[in-house]
């Protein structure tokens, strides 16, 4: 499932780390999902190599689309499925020693309640599980959206920063809700003396990752790869930093074992690149030949848009760094989809 390289940062990094483990029974939400892939993949490896006897149980709202999009994850006999709706597990009484919730529903373009729901509800339903099951670890898996619109000025948001979305957009139900979701964690970790742990999570690229949905990373990858023009719909000012995804899975990991109770940690990229220049690159690494098409070339009358986090509390507490470059990552992320297309 991973190269060489991936295991090594998945496993080796953790290494001993990984015995806090041992023995203990995991609920994954949002298993099935693009982080939730490389979470479980980097697990099972650990699962064999340090012999930790882990249970691993994957929440996932349909079974038979999981089983058939999850195959080598399926066929191992650690892991096993719970198919239910993240909103209402109120009847759901197993045990669970650590709960990792990455459930949510950034795609659900249709329905902003739905998706507010999904982030909100969701998270106390499964706090209340956490609760039940007299759990020792949680860890939330939210997002650099409760940030709102970074300030011009800002060249990177840090952990303290107290921006909010447009309180009355619906393009804001899915930052709103991980605020919610947020400010429940560390309730419930107040009240119940449950040790808590919050990953803000930004842009990502890996194998796995969704090639035809918002991801802009994804979608100029694969219309390199198949040929097709790279089109981006603005004037390509945004600027993004792009974490790979087994540094991803990597930090996610360090933060649920080794951060403090009560820790936020951004979890992102440290190269900042423009939409247009990343756009440019992916172009010059996996197809010179495709076209770039600019719809607004106009140039922009205000400072460009930024969603960069400042990751130096994840290096600076835990240790962790950037493994992979973004060049590395845009080719890894291309030769998987070339193996998944061919095959």
């Amino acid at each position: 499932m991973f190269s060489e390289d991936d295991e090594n940062i998945l496993i080796h990094q953790i290494g001993n780390g990984w015995l806090k483990l041992r023995n203990k029974n995991i609920l994954i939400t949002g298993g099935t999902g693009f982080i939730g892939k490389w979470l479980v993949g980097g697990l099972l490896l650990a699962n064999k190599k340090y012999a930790l006897n882990c249970k691993i149980t994957l929440l996932t709202r349909n079974l038979n689309a999981s089983l058939e999009s999850n195959k080598c994850i399926a066929q191992n006999p650690a892991v096993s499925f719970l198919e239910r709706d993240v909103r209402f597990l109120q009847e759901h009484n197993a045990k669970y020693d650590i709960i990792i919730h990455a459930a949510t529903d950034i795609a659900n373009k249709n329905s902003p309640l739905d998706t507010f729901d999904v982030c909100a509800q969701g998270t106390r339903s499964v706090l209340d599980l956490a609760i039940r099951s007299n759990a020792t670890n949680f860890i939330l898996i939210s997002s650099g959206a409760v940030y709102g619109q970074q300030p011009p000025e800002l060249n990177q948001i840090p952990e303290s920063y107290n921006g909010m979305p447009d309180r009355t957009s619906e393009n804001s139900a899915y930052g709103l809700g991980k605020i919610t979701a947020e400010w429940l964690t560390s309730q419930y970790g107040r009240s119940y003396g449950l040790n808590t742990k919050i990953a803000r999570c930004f842009a990502f690229v890996g194998p796995h990752l969704p090639m035809d949905k918002h991801f802009a990373i994804g979608n100029f990858i694969k219309d390199s790869v198949h040929g097709n023009k790279i089109v981006i719909n603005g004037n390509g000012s945004p600027i993004r930093t792009y974490l790979y995804a087994a540094d991803l899975a990597n930090w996610i990991w360090r933060i649920l074992l080794d951060g403090d109770n009560g820790d936020i940690y951004n979890v992102g990229g440290d190269r900042h690149i423009s939409i247009k220049d990343l756009a440019h690159l992916i172009r010059s690494l996996i197809n010179p030949e495709v076209e770039i098409i600019i719809k607004n070339k106009l140039p922009g009358n205000t400072p460009p848009e930024r969603y960069v986090p400042d990751v130096t509390s994840a290096k600076n507490k835990l240790g962790l760094c950037v493994n992979v470059s973004l060049e590395d990552s845009i080719k890894k992320t291309a030769t998987w989809l070339i193996e998944r297309t061919t095959q």
